[in-house]
Formats: structure tokens, sequence, C-alpha cells
């Protein structure tokens, strides 16, 4: 799908990368409480100017493009293709430091102090780019550049003052694990993407993590389609939803996708039940066997902010 791969680097950087230093308090505990952010007129500013403070923050990007495609006969195919997604973020200031943890790329990891020359290497990118300080705890970033007539606009907001991802709770069991119910630092990112061409392909993806023995777990559930499926009890693989479900282990606590271990190879057989599947929640439950009758079940039930 082109309209999930064009921009991956830049835009997937530039989604999940802490973006700031702030020197903000010391926070050990373990609050959902709501933050009294002092409000300001809308100011451009540079990117060291960007404060992430500690905190729970929400990265939520929009992107359009808009561009032509050889068809292959020398004729041209105009293609119109838009994205979406939400991403989590906890930042943790320690007297070692400010540490980030993204729901599913990075845990728990050292913020390095040249993180907003990184942004503004990204931006660079675009022909052009902005910066708007909404609050102290609210930004805009956006860029729009004439290759594939790409806009795109993040928005990064401190929602409470949790240390911890607290997005509900994911339950599993299988064969070659030890079961696990988590309740606490559980997220959950969401990503959509479509374009004009290849509408019955549009992407609906939700990213969890869960804690587990010392390390992560990661549950991805891809949905394929024109649009999310009604609830109800589907195959993971059927006609009119392709539904795929990836579970696996990561084999470091800090940066994801280097190391991982699957929970299950060569899925056989399985299904998904969906009970709530949209940009603000997800519920259900799955099992998966494969033919040694290795099996993974689990169920969810999460909120996105």
């Amino acid at each position: 799908m082109k309209h999930k791969t064009m921009y991956l680097s830049v835009l997937l950087a530039l989604t999940t990368a802490g973006c700031g230093g702030g020197s903000g308090s010391s926070d050990d505990g373990n609050t959902s409480s709501g933050v009294s952010s002092t409000a300001t007129a809308e100011q451009r500013i540079s990117s060291d100017e960007i404060k992430i403070d500690s905190g729970y923050w929400v990265y939520e990007s929009n992107y359009t493009t808009s561009y032509s495609a050889d068809r292959g006969d020398g004729t041209l195919l105009e293609v119109d293709s838009q994205g979406r997604s939400i991403s989590n973020h906890i930042y943790k200031n320690t007297d070692d430091g400010m540490y980030h943890s993204n729901c599913f790329y990075e845990y728990n990891v050292p913020l390095e102090s040249d993180q907003s020359s990184d942004l503004q290497t990204e931006l660079a990118t675009f022909d052009s780019s902005e910066i708007i300080k909404l609050s102290d705890d609210h930004y805009r970033v956006s860029g729009k550049s004439g290759f594939y007539n790409l806009e795109w606009t993040m928005e990064m907001q401190r929602i409470s003052d949790a240390t911890t991802f607290n997005q509900g709770t994911v339950s599993v069991t299988g064969s070659m694990i030890t079961d696990v119910n988590a309740t606490d630092d559980v997220c959950v990112d969401y990503e959509t993407g479509s374009d004009s061409v290849n509408v019955e392909e549009s992407l609906f993806e939700y990213q969890i993590a869960l804690p587990y023995e010392g390390t992560r777990m990661h549950i991805t559930i891809t949905i394929i389609g024109s649009e999310p499926p009604e609830p109800g009890v589907y195959p993971l693989k059927d006609s009119e939803h392709n539904i795929s479900v990836h579970a696996y282990l990561s084999d470091s606590v800090g940066i994801v996708g280097s190391s991982s271990t699957s929970l299950l190879n060569y899925v056989h057989e399985g299904f998904i039940e969906i009970e709530e599947a949209s940009d603000t929640s997800l519920k259900g439950n799955f099992e998966m066997r494969n033919y040694p009758g290795d099996f993974v079940n689990a169920s969810f039930d999460l909120t996105i902010p």
C-alpha cells in the first residue's frame, strides 16, 4: 500500500521521536490527574523552544497527498491519499535525566539532549514548515511539500501527569508463555490510511503493548478493508475483511524491533471477535493455533485518547 510507506521514514520519526528536553519536576507516581495548562496566544516558535515536561503525551498526526501515477501504458492515474495516527508517549523526569517511552517503538529510553535538532532536521525535508505553541502543554507541528503535494500536521498534547501507560486491560494465554493479565502500563497506538484508488485496501491498525516478565509483549491487529468491521466474529483471513494478528515479545526492554520473538509462527487457524473497533476504543478477543497445536488466546478492552 503506497500511502502507508510513502513518507514512513519522515512521518514515523516525527510521530515517535521525543521533541524536547523540558526540566519538569521529578514524578514517580502513577497518577492520572488532569493537567493544568497555562493558556497562551498561539505563537510560532522554533524546535528548541518546545518544552516536554514529565507526564503522559498524545501525538495525533494527519497527512494528505495528491499525485499522478503512471498506469504503465503512458497514461496517468490521479491518486489522493490520506492517513491519521495516534501515538502515546510517557516522559518521566528522574535524577538521571528525562526518560521517554513510546507505546510501540521504545520503552524507558534516555531522552537525548539533541532531540530538537533532530526534529529540525526532519522538518527540513519539507518545502515549508512551522511549529505553533498553543499552550504550555500543547504544540502543533506542520509541514508542506510539493513532492506528492504532501500536507502533514502533528498535534502534541500533554493530557495528564501519569508516568505509566493506562489505556485498559489485556489478558493473554498461550502454550509457550506464562499467562498474563495486564491492568497497568498497557497502551495502544492507532493508525489508518486510504487512497482514492484502492479504497477496498484501506488500513486500520492497532498496535498494543503490555508488560511481560521484565520485557514488553506486543500485539498488532491489522484490518484491511473499505471500513472497520462491524461487531462480530471473523476468521483471521476472510473474503470481506483481511484481518491479521501478530503477537511477539521484545527481546529487550529498550528499542523495539531490533530483536523479537514471535509467540506463534505459521498460524493455521483462528478467529477474532470484535466488540468495538474505532479511533477511540478497541474491545474483543482472539484465538490463534498452528499445526503442532500451539496456541495464543487474548482478550482486550482498550481506550484510545
